[in-house]
């Protein structure tokens, strides 16, 4: 009888724990108050709602902005490479001959070859001697003809314009108008008597 009352006791005690047990878990056993079911407010809602739409928004501008242009990236020509050349060779002049060599036996035709040997001149701003080196090659081999005929006008437009800048800029006045020529002087009138004149003879003799 004893040994059924103990069995008894323990199971009363175990069911009233998982009871209170299960009171705490479905009881609101969160935040102190009971307000641990509370969902988010109207404003918080409406933030994520506009979030999510900024989101979205900006990623349509992004997928239909068009790609960035890649830097164009300019290799130097073989003119280029050349003449950089030429500053640090122990023959500047020889080893520009052999380029013109090189030019003149590369084209087909003389016109082919005053065509690579003028595009050649035109790159060859520095060092200053080359462009004189090259027209006096080009002589040599043509028979005397001369590599420009006539002057560059892009060659002479440069300097045209710097005068042409250069009284904007320093602020000279223009030349002034000719002035009109002043006029000749009036010729002498012829002089009058002077009171001082001899008198006539008859008088002279009178006095006398």
């Amino acid at each position: 009888m004893m040994r059924r009352a103990v069995q008894c006791g323990c199971f009363v005690i175990m069911v009233a724990t998982g009871s209170f047990a299960v009171a705490q878990r479905t009881g609101g056993g969160g935040q102190p108050g009971g307000g641990g079911g509370a969902g988010p407010s109207p404003e918080e809602r409406q933030r994520a709602i506009n979030s999510r739409q900024w989101a979205e928004d900006i990623e349509k501008m992004r997928a239909q902005a068009p790609p960035p242009k890649l830097p164009t990236i300019r290799f130097p020509t073989e003119n280029e490479k050349l003449l950089g050349r030429l500053r640090w060779a122990e023959d500047p002049k020889k080893e520009l001959a052999q380029y013109l060599d090189k030019l003149w036996k590369g084209a087909k035709d003389a016109p082919a070859r005053k065509v690579a040997l003028d595009g050649f001149w035109r790159d060859a701003e520095k060092p200053k001697w080359a462009r004189a080196a090259i027209e006096d090659y080009y002589r040599k081999h043509a028979d005397g003809t001369e590599l420009r005929t006539a002057p560059d006008p892009v060659e002479l437009a440069k300097p045209a314009a710097a005068t042409g800048a250069a009284p904007a800029l320093m602020g000279a006045p223009s030349p002034a108008a000719p002035s009109p020529a002043a006029p000749s002087p009036a010729a002498p009138s012829p002089a009058a008597p002077s009171s001082a004149s001899p008198k006539p003879a008859a008088a002279a003799g009178a006095d006398r």
